[in-house]
């Protein structure tokens, strides 16, 4: 009987059909194995490969986020850097060079100084700084001679219904080095008005950009308010000047053009039983006026401007200076700076006044005559008189309100 496995190899392969070839019947086994571990063998390295690319993308894709990531923060950080340096740019440039924008407002000024107006407020025509002529004011304007009750005992009371903003410029400046004004304030004042005016100084000495620099000296209680003996210095004081219909006055005594001592005299008959933000609003407007700037606005019933230099029936909106006020003041004087604390300081006996112009002071403020008007209606008095010696003396009394 024949072997059905060499009968089915011989079919299937007859040169092995001999039977003594019997290891042929585990032949198809052993190619079949050998078939799987080739398959498998070929399978591996291709599933490696592709678990290899997997991670190389996952780590591909990490550095890129973290790259992306690390943009945006040095992106961030670029920007912030850029927009400090410009922020500090504007502001430096603002108050870089006074001497330039001085020169260059000087150029705007006519030849022929414009005839001042008696009738009324005019309209501020800009904010920057105009320098009057060395003939200012006009000589249109023959002296007219005052009583002793300067400013007028019965002035009418006036107000503004438009919403523009109106002043009258009379533009008056300290002589300074264009590094920032460094002025001695004598506090001649009463000891109920001690908190307001160091709440007044600190606004004044402490403006971004910073140009003045306010030395305050003690002196004992004046209600006459006279004139400094020195030069260089500005002396605010208290008293009952009665019923005159303004809360207070500015003296400045001028010396070829240039403010050279001056006065800030508050009316008590107003301000004594008045609110405490009304008498902040009016020392604070008294000494922006001594400082040289002129009111912002004259109208009480525009549009609070936020600056104690605006006339308003609401003085609680307007207490302090504003950044204009600063602006002002660092165009006029320029920015404080380290030279300040180097230059050298006049001695006493250079500064002091001459006697003739101090007595000269006294009796044409206590019997004011042979005034030039500069101006006079329901909101404001300015006049201004010669004290002889090239020395001029310009009296400003503003309604503070209404």
């Amino acid at each position: 009987m024949t072997d059905p496995f060499f009968v089915r190899h011989d079919r299937f392969c007859p040169v092995l059909g001999d039977p003594t070839t019997a290891w042929v019947h585990n032949l198809p086994s052993i190619m079949t194995n050998d078939k799987v571990e080739n398959q498998v063998s070929r399978r591996r390295p291709e599933e490696q490969s592709v678990t290899d690319e997997v991670s190389e993308y996952r780590k591909r894709q990490r550095r890129r986020s973290i790259l992306f990531a690390s943009l945006i923060v040095l992106a961030f950080i670029l920007a912030t850097v850029l927009g400090v340096v410009l922020t500090r740019d504007s502001r430096n440039s603002t108050v870089s060079d006074p001497d330039s924008q001085q020169n260059q407002n000087d150029d705007n000024v006519p030849e022929t100084p414009p005839v001042l107006s008696t009738s009324g407020p005019t309209t501020t025509p800009s904010p920057t700084r105009t320098v009057a002529p060395s003939t200012f004011p006009t000589q249109s304007l023959a002296p007219t001679a005052t009583g002793s009750n300067f400013p007028s005992a019965t002035p009418t009371m006036g107000a503004s219904p438009t919403n523009t903003p109106t002043a009258f410029v009379i533009l008056n400046r300290w002589p300074s080095t264009s590094n920032g004004l460094s002025l001695t304030v004598q506090n001649a004042l009463s000891p109920d008005w001690q908190e307001t005016f160091t709440l007044v100084r600190n606004d004044w000495d402490n403006g971004i950009p910073d140009a003045v620099t306010l030395n305050v000296q003690r002196v004992a209680v004046d209600t006459s308010c006279a004139v400094p003996s020195t030069q260089g210095v500005l002396k605010v004081c208290n008293g009952n000047a009665g019923r005159t219909g303004f809360f207070g006055f500015n003296n400045l005594l001028l010396q070829d053009g240039l403010i050279v001592a001056a006065t800030a005299e508050l009316n008590d008959f107003y301000l004594s039983d008045n609110s405490v933000d009304a008498r902040r609003h009016t020392l604070c407007r008294h000494i922006g006026n001594g400082l040289g700037l002129a009111n912002v606005d004259e109208g009480f019933l525009n549009q609070d401007l936020g600056t104690c230099l605006d006339s308003t029936n609401d003085p609680a909106n307007n207490l302090s200076p504003n950044r204009n006020d600063y602006v002002q003041l660092a165009a006029y004087y320029g920015p404080v700076g380290r030279r300040n604390l180097q230059r050298n300081i006049p001695k006493p006996s250079d500064l002091a006044l001459p006697e003739d112009i101090v007595l000269a002071y006294a009796q044409v403020v206590s019997s004011p005559t042979n005034w030039r008007i500069l101006r006079h209606d329901d909101r404001t008095i300015v006049r201004e008189t010669d004290l002889g010696g090239g020395f001029m003396l310009q009296k400003k009394a503003f309604r503070a309100h209404q």
